[in-house]
């Protein structure tokens, strides 16, 4: 028989004070149709419907990153501009379930834990069956409140959560409401050793056929990437004022694409160092097909909606990053993908040398406008 991992103890006050929590997103993609209109009927003046949301979601955190080492409760920063309080860790979450106005979803969220003073800053990005989106922020306000529920014997978390928009059926959506999380063990649950749940409740406002709301279809591409050591680095050096310590890293891939059949590509992705570890903040791509024409996407901490960053010493994922338009019968294109890839470690001798991923394989899943057309 195999010996259970032991955990680390916190003392129960700071256990009481560890937060977590949730929010919205994309469904799940596999059943999607071949092709899809999202938008809906044409109003004179289309009226506003106000729907009821109600969520029931389980949570699994997919990565911390901390301001010092791991579990280093002294270490704090504002995580280079992604957190407006002094935070110990910068938590990713993936969340799975029901919501009323959605069905099956699956949420991509982050937010800055503070320990005892709470968690702030959330974010969270969504997409329906259809390839419609929302996004919006949680722990608005005053943040996210913490606590231990003596009678019940387990921890919680309650904030309050908004929506700032939305495409396709949901261009233009607002709303909002409150959240309550539960979970048994704090440090189980931060690393990822022990789901918690969810309950939402609030409403959401949205005009049918507001908009300009394109055909979308599914988009996937594979392949494999490689890093390279010239690229381009305008993207990064737009980003001088703001992160004076922003570097790049270049990158190229060779693969296939529903939309694109054979694809190649060049990547530039802008870092910058914070507590000794590397933090993303941009990337900016493009693919060409092989006739010439080109797809460029593009995702950053900064967006509106804000990417999702997932990484390990394995791989990273980063959703949404949005397609904005490109050349030839791309020129209109919009869109978003979820990106996701792997890779290997190598010795690298500059001055002074350092491991860099090599390079690894890569898959692009989300939706497309037409090609050619846009409604």
């Amino acid at each position: 028989m195999s010996k259970r991992k032991t955990l680390p103890r916190l003392p129960a006050a700071l256990a009481a004070a560890i937060s977590l929590t949730l929010l919205m997103g994309c469904a799940d993609q596999t059943t999607a149709p071949d092709a899809l209109v999202v938008d809906g009927p044409s109003f004179a003046r289309a009226p506003t419907l106000e729907l009821p949301w109600k969520g029931n979601l389980v949570s699994t955190v997919t990565s911390v990153q901390w301001a010092g080492v791991p579990w280093d409760l002294s270490a704090k920063s504002l995580f280079d501009g992604r957190c407006t309080r002094e935070s110990i860790y910068v938590l990713n979450v993936t969340v799975v379930g029901e919501v009323s106005v959605l069905g099956r979803v699956t949420f991509y969220i982050s937010h800055c834990g503070q320990f005892g003073e709470g968690y702030t800053d959330g974010r969270w990005f969504g997409v329906a069956a259809d390839g419609s989106a929302l996004w919006g922020r949680y722990a608005v306000g005053d943040g996210g409140v913490i606590g231990f529920d003596p009678g019940t014997g387990q921890y919680y978390t309650q904030d309050e959560w908004e929506i700032d928009g939305g495409t396709g059926r949901f261009a233009g959506a607002t709303g909002g409401g409150w959240e309550r999380a539960v979970f048994n063990d704090p440090v189980a649950l931060l690393s990822g050793q022990e789901s918690y749940l969810i309950y939402q409740e609030g409403t959401i406002r949205s005009t049918p056929g507001k908009g300009n709301v394109p055909h979308l279809v599914p988009f996937r591409e594979t392949g494999t990437w490689w890093t390279v050591f010239d690229g381009d680095p305008a993207p990064c050096d737009r980003l001088k004022d703001a992160h004076p310590g922003v570097f790049p890293f270049f990158g190229e891939w060779k693969g296939t694409g529903t939309q694109m059949g054979g694809v190649t590509g060049t990547i530039t992705r802008c870092y910058v160092y914070v507590g000794g570890t590397p933090v993303f903040l941009s990337t900016t791509a493009i693919s060409t097909a092989a006739n010439g024409d080109q797809l460029h996407s593009y995702a950053s901490i900064y967006d509106d909606p804000p990417v999702h960053v997932i990484q390990d010493q394995m791989g990273q994922e980063l959703v949404p990053q949005r397609i904005v338009g490109g050349t030839g019968r791309f020129r209109n294109a919009e869109g978003w993908f979820r990106n996701t890839g792997d890779f290997s470690w190598g010795w690298v001798e500059l001055d002074p040398g350092l491991w860099i991923p090599l390079g690894g394989n890569y898959t692009l899943e989300g939706w497309i406008s037409s090609v050619g057309s846009r409604r």
